[in-house]
């Protein structure tokens, strides 16, 4: 997962979210970065535009696909 990549700890992710509009807890971002705990398309793309956004000011490309690039069952 981009999180892995980014190598950003879970507090400065939680800042890169609420610059991207979210309002996750930090409890909440653990439990959908760390688990299988289900989570909205909107919690998904919020948490990889900040991964994106992290690694691209890192120099690198934005690897992690929001909600629209992956494929529904």
């Amino acid at each position: 997962m981009g999180t892995a990549l980014s190598g950003l700890p879970l507090p400065g992710l939680l800042i890169r979210c609420e610059g991207a509009g979210g309002d996750l807890t930090l409890d909440r971002l653990a439990a959908l970065v760390w688990s299988s705990a289900p989570r909205t398309a909107l919690e998904h793309d919020i948490i990889a535009v900040a991964l994106n956004d992290h690694l691209v000011d890192d120099g690198l490309n934005a690897p992690v696909a929001t909600s629209s690039d992956v494929a529904t069952p």
